[in-house]
């Protein structure tokens, strides 16, 4: 009997090794009638030198929810290659056109990680009942076939292959259709008087995105700010508005401008992630000159969009912020006319504010000085000491000092103040005061001792209206300087020399 027992239970034990072991075994696909297919191992000794051309190549990956996976083809047509490339999610194909010179760096591909050793990959763990699948497949020139597939099954090197594909493949379509793999969107806009909207838009699928966002609102005095945070979906329609919005703004286009590397940059941001690409502008970002200016095209309907779109919540919705007038409504970047001196006079699109004060006056290319009759010599007389100021209406002496300015025709000077000459050279822009004259500051001039100073050049009557002015005064005023640049303050007038 003992030795019946001993029997029985060596046989139990070799029993259940074996079934352990044929456990293992399917476990990690090695038992034959537990994988489909082919079965081949890789073909690791297949050579990579002197490769053929691609004439084609496919790559797909698939899961089990609806679009999940993306797929991608290329093949040469004449002296291009065609392209066909699904995004991950994405219910359709998207073909397009792109340099020949794609086939290659598929081969690079190719050729680095050996993909000719996957030929004949064909394994499935069948023990994962939700997961993803693969199949790879090119066509040399020499009519050569490689291909390759799998089930939670791949080959070496699999991730790093999969993650240059994506690459390679997204960034071509990215090139024919910008924003076509939104990742993410942030965006900054901040104004002087501590209004603020900031949103991040990231989560992006095929029902749409989450946004992250504050709404701040200025004031007076800073414990009076009100500021709201919240974070909210947008279903896919919304996404899509936001896409054609940034779309219309050609952000390719602003990625290209160039950058200072150096100052600060917090209050206006906007960062566009695509697919591998980043779309990127900000405050350090050198716009070029156009009216009206291309910061207010990009910035100012963001701006509005993420406005409207925070009042669907209502945390956020508790602080309510105006909507900025459309750049290309605004009257500052609209023909404008102003009477100066008697004389209607154009001011430039874009400069200033909506009543003109501090925009630049057009001369049409013509010297300022010269159209206003300001060549001459002027000198500071008695009369000139002696001033009317209609605020208080009291006569007073503005200064005991002497000074003398001489203006040429070809705007350089010297203004003399106390018997210290100072080399000026009048500026090129008029720029109009409204109700007060109107501002020339000199920039140094060749040895002049004059740079400390912003001098204002204004007709006279000082206090009057533009249209009555004659021409025979001149006020000149220049802000002192505290220690330990000390400078005294300058306000003269003076009167035309005949």
């Amino acid at each position: 009997m003992k030795i019946r027992k001993m029997w029985l239970q060596k046989a139990i034990m070799f029993l259940l090794l074996v079934l352990f072991s044929l456990g293992l075994a399917w476990l990690s696909g090695r038992l034959p009638f537990m994988n489909s297919g082919r079965n081949k191992p890789e073909n690791t000794d297949r050579p990579v030198a002197n490769l053929a051309d691609l004439q084609s190549f496919s790559f797909y990956t698939s899961g089990m929810m609806k679009n999940s996976g993306r797929s991608y083809s290329a093949r040469v047509e004449g002296d291009k290659a065609l392209l066909c490339v699904r995004p991950e999610n994405a219910p359709d194909e998207v073909p397009f056109e792109t340099d020949p010179s794609f086939m290659q760096d598929l081969k690079e591909i190719v050729i680095t990680h050996n993909l000719l050793a996957w030929d004949g990959f064909d394994k499935a763990d069948k023990s994962v009942l939700d997961g993803e699948s693969f199949g790879l497949s090119f066509v040399l020139t020499t009519g050569e076939i490689v291909s390759a597939c799998g089930y939670m099954s791949f080959p070496k090197n699999y991730g790093e292959v999969s993650g240059e594909l994506d690459r390679l493949f997204m960034l071509a379509l990215e090139n024919v259709k910008p924003l076509c793999d939104l990742q993410e969107i942030s965006f900054r806009y901040g104004l002087y008087d501590g209004t603020l909207i900031e949103a991040q838009v990231t989560g992006f699928g095929p029902f749409g995105a989450q946004v992250a966002f504050t709404k701040q609102k200025g004031a007076s005095r800073r414990d009076e700010i009100q500021t709201r945070e919240a974070s909210f979906y947008i279903d896919e329609q919304q996404v899509e508005e936001l896409r054609q919005l940034l779309l219309s703004l050609d952000m390719p286009m602003l990625n290209t401008l160039r950058r200072d590397t150096y100052g600060y940059g917090a209050g206006v941001h906007l960062k566009v992630q695509s697919g591998y690409k980043t779309y990127y502008v900000d405050q350090l970002t050198k716009f070029p000159k156009q009216v009206p200016p291309l910061s207010d095209v990009v910035y100012v309907p963001l701006y509005n969009h993420f406005n409207k779109l925070s009042t669907q919540d209502a945390t956020l919705a508790e602080i309510e912020l105006a909507m900025l007038l459309d750049p290309y409504l605004d009257p500052v970047n609209n023909p404008r006319t102003v009477l100066l001196y008697g004389k209607e006079r154009s001011l430039v699109p874009g400069t200033g504010n909506a009543e003109g004060y501090r925009a630049t006056v057009d001369y049409e290319g013509k010297q300022w000085w010269v159209e206003e009759n300001f060549v001459g010599r002027w000198l500071m007389t008695e009369q000139d000491k002696l001033v009317s100021d209609p605020r208080i209406g009291e006569k007073y002496y503005m200064t005991n000092k002497s000074a003398e300015l001489i203006i040429l025709e070809d705007g350089t000077g010297a203004f003399t103040l106390d018997g210290a000459v100072h080399d000026i050279k009048l500026s090129e822009d008029f720029i109009y005061y409204v109700g007060g004259g109107f501002s020339a500051t000199p920039r140094e001039g060749s040895g002049g001792q004059w740079r400390d100073y912003d001098i204002d050049f204004y007709l006279d009557p000082y206090y009057g209206p533009h249209d009555k002015a004659d021409y025979t005064r001149i006020h000149i005023s220049a802000p002192g300087m505290p220690p330990p640049d000390r400078k005294d303050r300058v306000s003269v007038l003076l009167t035309r020399q005949k």
